[in-house]
């Protein structure tokens, strides 16, 4: 409430617990707006707290799709509720509505218009609860002319002011500042070019209904657009970049830096390209956890045999030209097990909590976070055991002489690097949030969205362009969708008629 509301927070007048004042006291109608915007299986969990909480038996608003509440399964606890449906907004109160504006001289054509042909295509527009808050948003500002909406030869059927309307939304919204800098459910973090904005958002409702995902804005889907060829690219590039200076350190220590160098390029370029044809499900989370028994599929198996293989080969065969064969099989085990694992923890899983599309995004980011911090402690256990234990059969290669102590303090060390770097490199290659950090960069280059894609979505989603389903976006309006979607086929379409780009 203090973020939305100035007057509050003068502590002055109302002291420093105006709102908590207000609340205790029953002075406020709690407004529940978003079951909607809940994943399906957390909906009848919501209702059910909704009602079972104190809070239901003080009067409350609950909105709500009329689809995804009775799919909640609100008919069995409808009976606590009035259920109330929204219909077509009257003539007369849209003329309040619009009469209540900052200058409601400049609608009186209008009201005119409203009260003379209550069933004329002005009215029929203004009857819906959208249409009518477009017009007046569109017209608020005093360079706008509301009388326009009565050219007959512009307008002369409610499709085309439906059109209008749409076409005017984004820049509308985009267009109203900050107020006083603050944050609030409808307040967007920073300030967009309302032009720029609607054209980013005409080329993501292009790609929504082009994609086959239904209604949804999935952020991890968005890398279908970028051609493969740029992934494989990036991976041959940074494959060997990172894992060519990892091989030459781990090898370097035995006399061998140019062959380390070498085997790390190729390793790196081959895992590189690789992991570019790697498919991709959903964004993951690091939880360990017991494996269920419908998890226990041949698909996953056959997927578990992979990581166990690529597990072995990255610590069997540098620890088997190193220290010898005994060596290379118990690490080589050792790393089959911590990748499959890995694997394991990480996959996909249904939240048990609220999930949001920014929820998710971070979610996938920590995951190759955590398996950084695993990979550097198993490399760092690994690496001082091989150095420290091992007697001087398999450590007479070392390019100088260290006590025992030394050995292993060098060897952890460098493990906790290769450990850190090479799982983290894997998982980070093969994370929806790694594709997506590569997306992003692409579609900014290339205009079709802003760098700062995710910020500008949740803007977007404060504004009310978009809603939130769980971890999915969605626009507001299937019609507003349809709309900007038309918009952005002309926009792809203009862009490819310019001589320049043919």
């Amino acid at each position: 409430m203090e973020l939305d509301y100035d007057l509050l927070r003068d502590e002055q007048r109302f002291g420093s617990s105006a709102a908590e004042e207000l609340i205790r006291q029953g002075r406020v109608l709690p407004i529940l707006d978003g079951l909607d915007e809940l994943a399906d299986e957390r909906r009848t969990a919501a209702l059910e707290a909704i009602y079972s909480d104190p809070i239901s038996a003080r009067p409350f608003v609950l909105t709500c799709r009329s689809k995804e509440y009775a799919s909640a399964g609100a008919n069995r606890l409808g009976q606590l509720a009035t259920v109330v449906h929204l219909r077509s907004v009257a003539h007369t109160a849209v003329a309040d509505y619009l009469a209540a504006s900052a200058d409601p001289g400049r609608w009186e054509p209008l009201l005119g218009e409203l009260a003379r042909r209550p069933d004329g295509p002005l009215a029929t527009t203004l009857a819906n609860p959208l249409m009518l808050f477009l017009a007046r948003a569109a017209y608020e500002p005093a360079t706008t002319v509301p009388m326009e909406l009565l050219d007959e030869d512009r307008f002369d059927e409610p499709d085309r002011i439906r059109q209008h309307l749409l076409d005017s939304f984004v820049p509308t919204v985009f267009r109203q500042p900050a107020p006083h800098g603050g944050r609030g459910p409808g307040v967007p973090s920073r300030q967009w070019d309302p032009r720029r904005a609607e054209h980013w958002l005409a080329y993501l409702a292009a790609w929504v209904r082009d994609a086959g995902t239904g209604e949804n804005l999935d952020w991890w889907r968005l890398q279908n657009v970028v051609p493969r060829r740029v992934f494989v690219a990036i991976g041959a590039v940074l494959g060997p970049a990172f894992c060519g200076p990892l091989g030459l350190l781990a090898f370097g220590l035995f006399g061998a830096g140019r062959f380390g160098l070498f085997f790390g390029v190729a390793i790196g370029a081959v895992g590189g390209i690789g992991s570019a044809g790697v498919r991709l499900a959903a964004p993951r989370r690091f939880r360990p956890r017991i494996i269920l028994r419908d998890e226990v599929t041949s698909g996953r198996i056959v997927e578990d045999i992979g990581f166990v293989v690529v597990g072995v080969l990255v610590g069997a065969v540098p620890v088997g030209l190193l220290y010898g064969p005994l060596p290379a099989i118990i690490i080589g085990i050792l790393w089959g097990l911590v990748f499959v694992a890995v694997r394991r923890f990480i996959a996909p899983t249904a939240p048990r909590e609220a999930v949001s599309p920014g929820g998710v995004a971070r979610s996938d980011r920590d995951t190759v976070v955590y398996t950084v911090a695993l990979g550097g402690i198993v490399g760092l256990l690994v690496g001082g055991f091989l150095s420290s234990f091992l007697n001087s059969t398999y450590t007479a290669g070392f390019v100088t002489r260290l006590s025992p102590v030394e050995r292993g303090i060098l060897g952890a060390a460098t493990g906790l690097l290769l450990g850190a770097c090479g799982l983290g490199v894997l998982i980070l290659a093969t994370s929806s949030w790694g594709r997506f950090v590569t997306t992003r960069i692409y579609l900014a280059i290339h205009g079709s969205t802003p760098l700062r894609l995710m910020t500008f979505l949740d803007d977007a989603h404060r504004l009310g362009v978009l809603r939130q389903v769980g971890p999915h976006y969605q626009f507001r309006h299937v019609f507003l969708r349809d709309r900007l979607a038309r918009l952005g086929l002309q926009n792809a379409s203009t862009h490819r008629s310019q001589p320049g780009n043919r």
